[in-house]
């Protein structure tokens, strides 16, 4: 399979694919406030309302088993949870739709 390096990333393909390592962490953000980092065979999700999840793919590829609050991962979870940004950027108004609903994810 080639491999596409795009300016901001890789290929979001290789996300998908669990059995390979994609060497750095790949970070998916959508709304405000909500992140997923995947690093090698973990995804470790965060959301606006502070609820964490954290998964091992290689044991559990269909995201069943939330390991967020397991002690064995308490490194696995920090190390991903700091590769979110510090700040996020402003809402981007122009151009919305109605079915958007602007700070609707304010706990």
């Amino acid at each position: 399979m080639s491999i596409r390096i795009f300016s901001h990333g890789c290929c979001v393909v290789l996300l998908y694919q669990t059995d390979k390592s994609i060497g750095a962490p790949a970070i998916i953000t959508w709304e405000r406030s909500n992140y997923s980092v995947r690093v090698d065979r973990y995804r470790y999700q965060c959301f606006f309302d502070g609820d964490e999840e954290l998964h091992e793919h290689s044991t559990a590829p269909d995201e069943w088993h939330n390991l967020a609050d397991d002690s064995k991962y308490p490194l696995i979870r920090s190390h991903s949870n700091n590769q979110l940004p510090d700040q996020e950027a402003s809402v981007v108004k122009q151009g919305m739709t109605l079915w958007n609903v602007i700070n609707a994810d304010v706990p």
